[in-house]
């Protein structure tokens, strides 16, 4: 059996009222897939590269939309827990379908749009998200549709490519192919009622004495089409399953992107975390450096700068490569550590950080601002305000390189025990499960302070 044995007009029943609604959901999402993939590369097969943008994207189109793109957060979160609710009911209604399969084909595709004319509402609720995420940018609806939720299979299984700029002036044939894979009644390969037919015509010859040579054996279509019902109710459960996973996802990277930013916010956070790590015995540690001070600031000769500034950026460069974490400069990094600060009045304090983001600039090359400044005022010895200064540097997706003036990289990465210097590519490979730079240390610096 193969697709041309499906009648035409067998799914005709799903491309109207509120099963068209849900199947022109899940083509505005793939519409954003679609041009996502499009705009973050260049070239096909072997010679495909990410353009910038698919640099800036990284592996992680949720994680870059919450934290780099997203600029409405508060009413992001409002909108995806509101619909979230629908979707959670979606899914639970959805997942009672298999318990009774429908054994007629027909039957199927009733009980399917059924379903969608009775659940309406909740529809309707994940329609208008999905349009709104639309309406303020086609790429929006892509955070429902990601590598990190749905996985390659199940990805492939429900991708189609899309032709046209708007669903009005889509082809009914893209649309209805996409209705199909959304209920479930399509994948990758085929219909799902061919697949089940194959499988059940293999199953039922295996069972066949080899010897036989009687006349053709006929299938059961009536375990054939309980089968397929089966397959194809409990993927369109999925559906719901993998939509709702990703709602949930969006408010735990939107939760994230608060908690971090508060935090790297927070004058009060960096002072107690500054005054209980200076009572750590460890004089390294892999998310933290102490500096008393930058001896780029206070050294004139031009070579000898040019040496500090080269060993301030790899410094930097090490951590991003690595987790990520955070030098405190003005404190200093042998026991008993005390808060010396950055400067001896507020234009000498300017001067300085001006000039640190202006090396930092020079030296470090990489496509994206990974580094963060924050100001703390810490009391020295004599009880006096000293203003300190907090390098935040994110752990980097991608390679982060330094150029020295001779026009040489290094590929600097943090150990436990200093810095090394190793072959970008080797670093690439080892970066490969990073998705997207982040703040995600962060956790840890908060459970260091706050932990007993």
């Amino acid at each position: 059996m193969d697709s041309t044995r499906i009648d035409e007009k067998a799914h005709q029943e799903l491309f109207s009222g509120y099963s068209l609604k849900l199947g022109q959901v899940h083509w505005y999402i793939l519409k954003a897939d679609n041009e996502m993939e499009k705009r973050r590369y260049t070239g096909t097969g072997q010679q495909r590269t990410p353009t910038n943008f698919g640099k800036e994207v990284g592996g992680d189109e949720m994680h870059w939309w919450v934290f780099r793109k997203e600029d409405q957060v508060d009413e992001l979160q409002r909108r995806t827990e509101e619909v979230l609710q629908s979707v959670q009911g979606l899914k639970v209604a959805s997942g009672k379908l298999k318990t009774n399969p429908p054994n007629k084909y027909d039957k199927l595709i009733s009980t399917l749009n059924q379903f969608c004319e009775s659940h309406s509402s909740e529809i309707d609720d994940l329609y208008d998200y999905v349009i709104w995420l639309h309406e303020r940018n086609v790429l929006a609806p892509s955070i429902l549709f990601t590598y990190r939720v749905w996985g390659t299979t199940r990805r492939s299984d429900r991708w189609v490519r899309i032709k046209a700029d708007t669903l009005k002036t889509e082809v009914s044939e893209i649309i209805e192919r996409v209705i199909e894979h959304a209920f479930g009644l399509r994948n990758q390969w085929s219909y799902t009622l061919v697949s089940v037919c194959d499988e059940v015509s293999r199953d039922t010859y295996e069972d066949i004495n080899p010897e036989y040579y009687g006349p053709p054996v006929r299938i059961s279509m009536n375990r054939v089409y309980t089968q397929t019902s089966y397959e194809a109710l409990g993927e369109f459960a999925a559906f719901f399953e993998f939509i709702r996973n990703s709602l949930r996802n969006v408010l735990l990277d939107i939760e994230k992107r608060h908690q971090q930013q508060e935090l790297m916010r927070s004058e009060a956070f960096w002072s107690q975390f500054i005054e209980k790590a200076k009572g750590e015995k460890r004089t390294e540690n892999q998310l933290w450096d102490f500096k008393k001070t930058l001896t780029m600031w206070h050294v004139k000769k031009a070579d000898v700068k040019a040496e500090h500034e080269l060993e301030f950026c790899e410094t930097l460069a090490s951590l991003a490569n690595a987790k990520g974490g955070v030098l405190i400069v003005g404190v200093s990094d042998t026991p008993p550590r005390e808060a010396s600060g950055i400067g001896d009045n507020l234009s000498q304090v300017e001067a300085r950080l001006k000039y640190t983001r202006t090396v930092i600039a020079n030296y470090i090359k990489y496509d994206r601002d990974i580094v963060y400044f924050k100001q703390v005022p810490l009391k020295d010895r004599s009880n006096k305000d000293k203003i300190c200064l907090v390098i935040v540097i994110a752990q980097a997706e991608g390679v982060v390189a330094v150029k020295d003036k001779q026009g040489r990289f290094s590929f600097p990465v943090r150990r436990a025990t200093g810095l090394d210097r190793i072959d970008g590519g080797e670093l690439a490979i080892k970066k490969i499960h990073v998705k997207s730079d982040n703040y995600d240390f962060m956790e840890e610096l908060e459970q260091f302070v706050y932990d007993p």
